[in-house]
């Protein structure tokens, strides 16, 4: 049993390639993301409710704002993870040690 708590107490070290393979797949996703966020966009703004009830039109702006918003947020969540993961990339350059 402490074998097991050994092992995990060791530190791995990342290499800078997994740091920059990791950046560019999050970068990837982030413009995967930001495609589907504006075609959503777009076809929220063409394709309107048409019903005369306060209500239907309320609940569908909720929902369009809550599916574009949630859109967004993925793309611009995938944009930071990619642009701290290359910071790394360049800081693990430098070999900073902070211990």
């Amino acid at each position: 049993m402490n074998d097991n708590l050994e092992q995990d107490n060791l530190k791995v070290n990342k290499s800078p390639l997994s740091f920059l393979s990791g950046s560019l797949t999050s970068l990837i996703l982030a413009l995967v993301s930001f495609f589907i966020s504006r075609k959503l966009m777009l076809y929220f703004s063409i394709h309107m409710v048409n019903s005369d009830s306060q209500l239907v039109q309320s609940i569908s702006t909720g929902l369009r704002t809550l599916i574009v918003g949630s859109s967004f947020l993925a793309t611009f969540s995938f944009l930071f993870i990619g642009l701290g993961l290359f910071l790394l990339f360049i800081r693990s350059f430098f070999n900073i040690s902070t211990e």
